[in-house]
């Protein structure tokens, strides 16, 4: 006989208790109000920023004519045509100075002998040329550079120009004491001089003075030898 835990009989009742298994039975109210829970609150979340972006956040709402019409109609056109306005080689362009490197001109390859990409799979690629070179720091080293490294020769009708390695022309330079310099000043030496100027300090490290100037020494004056004339006594 079972109890309650309290001294009690305890008589169990339910609709499954005379049942030999238990009934295959589950409510389907309760587990479709779990998607259709979802799909309200996924509805009123739409329709909730749909209202705030289009009444609101509307960059087209409130928004003041602008004061240089030209500007805007220059602005409005297609970033490739804004970045072919700037160039560092090209003298007919309207800037002319060097473009950033990460600002790209592109183009919409698609595929060769065959139909067309669609939209969802359309990659869009630099152009080939008419962009920046993309560099890193370690390609601007003057050994990388062909002109900065090797030995060349330019002739042209007038003149003919000779190219050096820079290693070489800085050699040349500092040997043949071609560079100006004060009088009196002493060379830097780059491993003896630790508080020299540098990147780390900002070009503010201490420097040696000018020399003084040794004072010339002048030539003892002798008295002439007085020939003919008596010693005195």
């Amino acid at each position: 006989m079972a109890t309650d835990g309290h001294g009690g009989e305890f008589v169990p009742v339910g609709p499954t208790h005379d049942a030999a298994y238990e009934p295959d039975k589950f409510a389907v109210k309760t587990i479709l109000a779990v998607p259709a829970a979802v799909i309200v609150t996924g509805i009123l979340a739409f329709v909730t920023t749909w209202l705030l972006f289009s009444n609101i956040f509307d960059p087209k709402i409130n928004n003041p004519e602008p004061e240089s019409k030209a500007a805007a109609e220059k602005n409005n056109a297609p970033l490739n045509d804004r970045l072919a306005r700037i160039s560092s080689d090209d003298p007919n362009a309207e800037v002319m100075q060097p473009r950033i490197e990460g600002m790209q001109r592109t183009k919409i390859y698609k595929q060769d002998g065959g139909p067309d990409i669609t939209a969802e799979m359309t990659t869009t690629q630099p152009l080939t040329e008419g962009n920046p070179p993309r560099l890193h720091a370690e390609d601007l080293r003057p050994e990388r550079i062909r002109e900065l490294s090797t030995y060349g020769e330019e002739k042209s009708a007038e003149t003919t120009r000779v190219r050096i390695p820079v290693d070489k022309a800085i050699e040349i330079a500092i040997s043949g004491k071609l560079l100006p310099h004060a009088q009196g000043a002493l060379p830097l030496p780059i491993d003896a001089a630790p508080d020299r100027p540098k990147e780390s300090n900002s070009g503010h490290g201490r420097t040696p003075g000018p020399t003084p100037a040794t004072p010339k020494k002048e030539p003892d004056k002798k008295e002439p030898d007085k020939k003919g004339e008596p010693e005195k006594k």
